[in-house]
């Protein structure tokens, strides 16, 4: 995230440029120089790795520990009477596609990696730490517990998050930006960046990074920094793009220290900030000069919008406010917008009418077992359907999405998509369906009528009953009655059994139960199953909020569904021959397993 080893080569070698600094010390200060109250901005996303810690995720996440943890850490702040606003990523900025594919296939190999080890028999707790990936649903649980804590505001972005996080701190003159991304060291105008992986909420400190400084170690201009960051390498320009250039500054390929004084020193004549801009095709001519030299590709308009996005932007997008007919189609790109930016809606739906891009990140499945499919594969059925429902009213365009999902069997590529047909009759419109002060029986029905047949393409999964299921089980009912039509079959009946089973015993179990739980010895095939299971979830939800949240994404969201060691435990004891009566021990949760099964099976 961010600049490419900028974070290291302060932390090792510029130590004037960051401080170890009291949380409650210099918000104090803060109040009393300015009078204001203490607003921190979080990048949420950039924070997620840091809360979520030492948890197990191997085995698919522990996410009621995490939101225990994730309470924690709003409460130090709570107590230090600072004010908390998140920013979490929208879609994202095609200008930095080639970084964001660059990153996922990265993720692929290091995914590869663990099942290797995992393969030759490596324990759990001695994969490299290196290789961490962030358990497939956390992000999304985040956003739905955060949107309704009292203490807490939150925002989805539609430009880059780091550019609307700076922007908003700037303009309501925040005290601090909290995250880990380096993108924030260059930026101008912040009071001040904190880094969330050096947070400790029990001491109460972290470090602060001091730009001005490190201009100074590097004996250049604050104005250079964002040049510095660009031909060094950044979201939006590639190690790849440059790797000529650097290597062209030494004969070879430089570390880390040595890349940072040597692109400072091919900078450091310029005079001013207007010296660099009227310089950029000078400057790209020399950095990327074997592309200039085939005349294969200009680079002053990458190189330029790299500039541009370490300068807060202003106002709003052009048009955003005029008024248009009730039911013309921007009115729904724009109410989306407004749903998603509040966080009421998730990013995929604003994203596919809005025509964006798709995307699936990698997942936690084994490229060496091809008895399951790539779960994008899998899912593309509810997707196209998905799709459906979000562009039956568009006629400005094909019913045609783009997407970029990591599959386990090939490279990641876009590929085109074509929606699925909405039965006729069935759709009363999305604005109708996003309304949620239109509560009518009848609106409601068509909700969940959109709802199972973008789950099964049919309507013959009874809706009554899935209605009057509790609700934090109607996730994990939608996704084990996807899996039974799956064809062929790839998952045993004991199978689906045993992931209703550890839902209905997560609802009994507190945290204390789960911490205490032995983890058991790991089932290769048990993992593949975790990671097709969240993804399902994450699709669930997806289609859900498409049809206007027949359920709250509150009792959706993967923290009532799934914990993966206790998934691990049930699937192993099932298949050791313990019967599902002795695991669950209750008649109530018996009565609701006969019931759930009966949906989950359910033909007619």
């Amino acid at each position: 995230m961010g600049v490419r080893g900028l974070q290291t080569f302060i932390e090792r070698d510029c130590p004037a440029a960051w401080s170890v600094v009291s949380v409650k010390d210099i918000a104090d200060n803060f109040r009393l120089q300015t009078g204001r109250n203490a607003t921190v901005v979080v990048d949420g996303n950039s924070c997620l790795r840091a809360i979520y810690g030492g948890l197990d995720w191997v085995h698919g996440g522990q996410y009621k520990q995490y939101i225990e943890k994730l309470t924690d850490f709003i409460n130090f702040f709570t107590r230090l009477k600072i004010s908390l606003v998140f920013f979490f990523d929208g879609p994202t900025v095609e200008r930095k596609r080639p970084v964001w594919c660059e990153r996922r296939e990265a993720a692929q190999r290091d995914i590869e990696m663990i099942y290797q080890l995992l393969h030759s028999g490596t324990n759990v707790s001695e994969i490299p730490s290196r290789l961490f990936q962030i358990p497939a649903g956390i992000g999304l649980a985040t956003r739905i517990f955060l949107k309704t804590h009292p203490q807490c505001t939150v925002f989805t972005t539609v430009q880059e998050c780091d550019e609307e996080v700076v922007q908003f701190a700037v303009q309501n003159q925040c005290f601090a930006i909290l995250g880990q991304d380096s993108d924030y060291i260059i930026h101008e105008g912040t009071y001040y960046y904190m880094s969330i992986n050096h947070l400790d909420i029990r001491r109460g400190t972290t470090y602060i990074y001091n730009r001005f400084a490190l201009a100074r170690e590097l004996r250049i201009e604050p104005f250079a920094l964002p040049l510095l960051a660009s031909l060094v390498g950044n979201d939006i320009i590639s190690k790849a793009q440059l790797s000529d250039f650097h290597f062209g500054l030494f004969n070879r390929h430089p570390r880390n220290r040595e890349l940072f004084f040597a692109v400072a020193d091919f900078i450091r004549h310029f005079r001013d900030e207007n010296d660099i801009w009227r310089s950029l095709p000078h400057i790209c001519k020399d950095v990327f000069a074997s592309e200039f030299c085939f005349g294969r590709t200009n680079y002053v308009p990458l190189l330029e919008s790299s500039l541009l996005s370490y300068k807060p932007f202003s106002g709003t997008a052009s048009g955003e406010n005029v008024e248009r007919p009730l039911e013309s189609w921007s009115v729904i790109v724009q109410t989306a917008k407004e749903l998603m930016k509040s966080n009421v809606l998730m990013t995929a739906v604003y994203g596919v009418v809005a025509d964006h891009t798709f995307e699936l990140s990698a997942s936690l499945e084994d490229r060496q077992c091809n008895r399951f499919p790539s779960i994008a594969v899998h899912y593309l059925a509810l997707r196209k359907r998905t799709y459906g429902v979000l562009l039956e009213q568009c006629s400005t365009r094909m019913p045609v999405i783009f997407e970029y999902c990591a599959n386990k069997n090939k490279h990641l590529q876009r590929e085109e998509v074509l929606a699925d047909p909405v039965p006729h009759g069935l759709h009363p419109g999305l604005l109708t369906l996003w309304d949620k002060t239109l509560n009518t029986p009848a609106i409601d029905r068509r909700r969940w009528s959109l709802f199972v047949w973008g789950l099964t393409g049919s309507l013959q999964l009874p809706i009554e009953r899935l209605m009057y299921l509790p609700l934090k089980l109607v996730a994990v009912v939608a996704i084990c009655h996807y899996f039974t039509l799956a064809q062929p079959q790839f998952l045993e009946e004991w199978e689906i059994y045993s992931l209703l089973v550890q839902t209905l015993k997560l609802h009994v179990l507190g945290t204390e139960d789960l911490r205490s739980l032995r983890v058991p010895p790991t089932n290769l095939r048990c993992l593949n199953i975790a990671a097709m299971f969240l993804r399902g979830i994450q699709h669930v939800i997806f289609l859900a909020n498409a049809v206007g949240l027949p359920v709250p994404d509150s009792e959706l969201s993967p923290v009532n569904v799934f914990d993966g060691i206790l998934f691990h435990k049930v699937y192993t004891d099932t298949k050791n021959g313990i019967p599902f009566s002795r695991q669950i021990r209750h008649q109530a949760s018996e009565d609701l397993l006969t019931e759930m099964a009966s949906l989950t099976f359910s033909r007619s």
